[in-house]
């Protein structure tokens, strides 16, 4: 990786950057995205990222001892609630790209509900794309780049083929949200789900599907149900969370818990690769055996599509991507 030879394309650009431009989605709602791109004119490739998260956290300068969106302040990582999964901007507008980095519709100051990776979370991302393409600072070229969730829901939006869409980096991608990351055979991921759930998500507004689509009696008894188990009631955590479906998070953690079978709730975010068929780089390091090291095989299986996998050692990165980007661009 760092030989004698190894070099990047050569920075030549200062950065422009424009925060919270309302971004309209084709049912009314406004995504919320940071736009960097080069400071002189004309139309450079674009690359798009989309999360859930602080989007402060995404670019802002490195902080040391700063909190991270895992919950544990370590020296060196950025402000916020986020790890710069979407690579940092300055890197790649420098070197002639436009990076457009947006929270998904329900959280950050991106407006609507939170479809936790499930319709039409996709197809914004669709629109999102087609959007960028049609911008007078854009040739039209469209990538998507990132880890981690950033990774996941280029994958799903993937599936849908945008037209001006000629790329996926997505490595650290889990791909069946049962299995990878919130059941693990079958037993909830208690940790994960309050951790991700409570501390990741950045002004999330999730409103219970289970509730809209099973109805309000049939709700109450899965949460009753839930709140007699022994095992969960033994969380207070938990408990709060199912006591409390309506307020922030919670509702989503509650719908995680009274969906414990693989079944609709769940197949809605398991990835369908068939329709794929843009270029993909995946992968995932072997610590995470427990949440994208799955996934980064379940796609080089099933992926049709031109693909390139890493694997590599447990993910340390100084700045998450930070090797990744001066190894691949």
């Amino acid at each position: 990786m760092f030989s004698k030879r190894w070099s990047t394309s050569e920075r030549q650009y200062g950065v422009l950057a424009e925060h919270g431009v309302r971004i309209r989605m084709s049912d009314g709602v406004e995504l919320s995205a940071d736009v960097f791109r080069p400071d002189r004119d004309g139309r450079f490739p674009a690359i798009v990222g989309m999360h859930p998260y602080d989007p402060v956290g995404q670019w802002a300068p490195v902080a040391a001892g700063a909190l991270s969106g895992g919950g544990s302040p370590r020296p060196g990582q950025e402000k916020g609630k986020g790890f710069l999964e979407a690579g940092d901007p300055a890197f790649y507008v420098r070197r002639g790209y436009v990076h457009v980095i947006a929270n998904v519709r329900g959280t950050g100051n991106s407006g609507g509900t939170y479809p936790f990776l499930a319709p039409p979370e996709p197809q914004d991302g669709y629109e999102l794309i087609e959007w960028v393409a049609r911008q007078p600072w854009c040739d039209g070229q469209v990538g998507m780049f990132g880890i981690s969730y950033f990774g996941r829901i280029q994958l799903f939006v993937a599936a849908l083929n945008p037209p001006h869409l000629k790329c996926i980096f997505c490595p650290w991608a889990s791909t069946d949200q049962y299995r990878d990351s919130f059941y693990h055979g079958g037993i909830l991921n208690k940790n994960w789900v309050l951790s991700w759930g409570r501390a990741s998500l950045h002004n999330p507004r999730y409103e219970s599907e289970s509730r809209r689509e099973w109805g309000e009696e049939a709700f109450r008894a899965a949460v009753a149900g839930a709140l007699e188990d022994p095992d969960l009631s033994a969380v207070p955590e938990l408990v709060q969370a199912l006591r409390n479906p309506n307020e922030g998070p919670t509702g989503l953690i509650a719908d995680m818990i009274v969906n414990p079978l693989d079944g609709p709730f769940w197949e809605k975010r398991r990835l369908n690769y068939d329709p794929i068929d843009v270029p993909a780089y995946i992968g995932a390091d072997w610590s995470q055996y427990a949440l994208h090291l799955p996934g980064a095989f379940r796609s080089w299986e099933r992926l049709r599509s031109p693909k390139r996998m890493i694997l590599g050692p447990p993910a340390s990165l100084d700045r998450p991507l930070y090797q990744l980007q001066y190894q691949y661009w």
